[in-house]
């Protein structure tokens, strides 16, 4: 085992671009974004592993040089055809051939995939190691609870200078690190659930989905909603988004991203609530002490799955 640190690059845009382009054109596109990459991380002094997809996986023997890396790879292609998101995490890795494995890779995967385009998300194992220099380019957005880790993990973001665009609102904020028994009660036509704390329940077409929707704009595993400390939180893993309503709130957008919830709302999965064929998932966040008796009620046979 050795430590390094994993940077992920990943295309955004990619899937959009072959309905727009064809297939040729737009997969020559995504090679030419690829292979641009791959040079950045040579340039970098870091080592290119792999390729799957529309991603590219390289080691570094320093978080300030992957941080460098990425942030050059923003740079290139800020004002490209196709925009790049990343994740850092530092940590031991196994080699099996010429591939790495462990928990900085799958860290990193996540990470990536929670940032925008145009944005870096690393975790505390880097932030702790990079320069002065480095760190006045990041903010802290918050913390992630990532699987396998007893405590949330603290993330920071950097976004290229002139994107039009903000830090991702993916983590649980600071000043919300707080004990409360806050459950959400879930809802969809006859269907209703019942989340509580430590629970996670997922949507999707897969039939491993704890809400199976079968539509051709639902991914197999769309999203997942979570309640970690009293905070209840939706996340979309998807490519086509996720449309939320919350309170008095306006329609948010996110794709690859989370949110904390708060009052009642409903979430439209990959396609807007005005859309005739939405299939609106209703919430309702409360605290135990306050659920009405007849909300708290509305318990079927799904929580039994759920619990499992």
């Amino acid at each position: 085992m050795s430590a390094a640190c994993v940077l992920i690059a990943d295309i955004s845009g990619s899937t959009p671009l072959y309905e727009r382009l064809g297939n040729t054109a737009a997969l020559a596109e995504i090679n030419r974004c690829l292979d641009s990459l791959k040079a950045v991380v040579g340039e970098g002094g870091g080592e290119f592993v792999s390729s799957k997809g529309d991603d590219v996986l390289a080691l570094f023997d320093h978080p300030d040089r992957a941080l460098s890396a990425a942030m050059e790879m923003l740079r290139r292609h800020a004002d490209d055809v196709l925009s790049i998101h990343a994740g850092l995490y530092w940590g031991e890795l196994v080699h099996s051939g010429e591939n790495v494995y462990g928990k900085p890779v799958y860290t990193a995967a996540r990470l990536a995939a929670l940032a925008k385009p145009c944005e870096v998300l690393l975790g505390d194992t880097c932030f702790d190691m990079l320069s002065a220099e480095s760190k006045a380019h990041l903010t802290a957005i918050g913390t992630l609870q990532l699987k396998g880790k007893p405590k949330p993990t603290d993330v920071h973001s950097y976004v290229h200078v002139g994107a039009a665009l903000t830090h991702t609102v993916t983590m649980h904020p600071r000043a919300m690190r707080v004990d409360r028994n806050s459950f959400a009660l879930l809802s969809c036509g006859e269907k209703t659930w019942r989340l509580s704390e430590g629970k996670v329940f997922t949507v999707g077409r897969s039939d491993d989905c704890s809400f199976v929707l079968r539509e051709a704009w639902v991914s197999r595993q769309h999203a997942k909603l979570s309640v970690t400390r009293g905070l209840v939180e939706f996340t979309d893993h998807s490519s086509t988004g996720s449309f939320v309503i919350s309170g008095d709130q306006s329609e948010i957008e996110i794709c690859r991203q989370s949110i904390v919830l708060s009052g009642a709302g409903s979430i439209s999965l990959g396609i807007p609530h005005a859309e005739p064929k939405s299939i609106p998932l209703n919430f309702e966040i409360a605290e135990i002490a306050e659920a009405p008796a007849s909300l708290a009620r509305k318990e079927e046979t799904e929580q039994a799955k759920d619990d499992e």
